[in-house]
């Protein structure tokens, strides 16, 4: 099964331009967002309905594939909730960092769906997670000079194993071996 987000280039580059401005274009408003959050006492709860939402997804277009009873799904998915446990262990005085994984994931998703009307097989999966692994650490480059942000080496790497982690869904859950995509 291929991941068709997008049958046009054009689109595909233009969700992935949005969503990356959107997201390094908010970088700013973050520490706001996050006090309300934590001030309504709702942080915990956010992450958790996010990551539910996540696995939920795949779940359903794992169905939708037909792809449900193959142990490669699951593998997937049990090796992906173990990375999402062990950054909850690194990171438990900052829950916030846990919505990296997620967020990164989006992106990486992204990217493989644009990057896919240009590279195959593995250049496809290769281009996908150098380009993530760079957008997070141009993320936190930025945030090195805005205020009340800081720069961390270990937000680079939870953003790249976001994007590790989503590449690894597409590539087992789904079955996804990475064929160029023609435009219609």
């Amino acid at each position: 099964m291929h991941i068709e987000l997008f049958a046009k280039p054009r689109r595909a580059v233009a969700a992935l331009a949005i969503y990356t401005g959107l997201l390094l274009g908010t970088l700013g408003q973050t520490p706001q967002l996050v006090k309300w959050i934590s001030g309504a006492g709702y942080l915990k709860e956010a992450v958790l309905i996010s990551a539910a939402l996540a696995l939920g997804a795949v779940i359903f277009f794992s169905a939708r594939a037909g792809r449900l009873k193959e142990p490669s799904l699951w593998i997937t998915l049990g090796l992906s909730i173990l990375v999402y446990l062990a950054v909850v262990k690194l990171t438990p005085q900052t829950p916030v960092e846990r919505f990296h994984l997620i967020t990164y994931g989006i992106l990486a998703l992204l990217v493989f769906s644009a990057g896919r009307f240009i590279w195959e097989g593995m250049k496809l999966y290769a281009a996908s997670g150098v380009i993530t692994a760079a957008t997070g650490a141009l993320d936190e480059i930025i945030q090195h000079f805005l205020p009340n942000r800081f720069f961390d080496w270990k937000d680079i790497a939870i953003n790249a194993v976001g994007g590790v982690v989503m590449l690894a869904i597409i590539r087992f859950a789904f079955g996804d071996r990475g064929g160029i995509r023609r435009p219609r």
